[in-house]
């Protein structure tokens, strides 16, 4: 996944992703559009999608407590082995 363009990165896991995919879009001023997630979900279905709609750029400051929350709760799904791995 060496660029700075996310859609070479999702061509490359399009065909098989051996790990649950988690993307955490901001609400404020994000690059992320719907046009963008619609695509990503269209190359990995199993896309999880988690807009934050009152956070900026950097979701774990301007949204800190449900951005520790998911992540907790991302962790403790993947510990219980309710991923793909």
């Amino acid at each position: 996944f060496d660029t700075d363009c996310g859609t070479g990165s999702w061509d490359d896991i399009s065909g098989y992703c051996p790990f649950d995919v988690h993307l955490m879009v901001a609400g404020i001023g994000t690059v992320c559009d719907e046009e963008s997630i619609t695509d990503m979900k269209r190359i990995l279905p199993d896309l999880r999608v988690k807009i934050y709609p009152e956070a900026g750029h950097s979701i774990h400051s301007s949204c800190r407590g449900e951005f520790v929350a998911d992540l907790e709760s991302i962790i403790n799904e993947a510990e219980r082995g309710n991923c793909k791995l």
